[in-house]
């Protein structure tokens, strides 16, 4: 089941992040991700690898299954957001949507 549910969530996340050629056109595109609708409760943690030779930052999340009930995390960090919405020409404020 862990690696089914691992399957899953990096599909859903990598569907989830492709922009179709409408909203790279935009100035200002509106990013709406789906609603989680899965049947079985999931939780992230990032983790900082630090590459000292070339001085630079891998982040990476991992996807886990957690426990019904626990507490609902946001769908990604306010300074992620921030810089995929300057990338991406999306709302500043588009997380709040999701």
């Amino acid at each position: 089941m862990g690696k089914s549910v691992l399957r899953a969530a990096i599909a859903l996340l990598l569907n989830s992040l492709t922009l179709s050629p409408i909203f790279a056109q935009s100035r200002q595109a509106i990013l709406q991700l789906p609603s989680p609708d899965g049947c079985h409760a999931v939780g992230t943690t990032t983790i900082v690898f630090r590459d000292a030779s070339r001085q630079r930052d891998l982040l990476v999340t991992f996807w886990y299954p957690s426990l019904r009930g626990s507490v609902v995390a946001p769908y990604m960090d306010k300074k992620t957001a921030a810089a995929l919405a300057e990338e991406w020409k999306l709302q500043a404020n588009f997380v709040e949507r999701i």
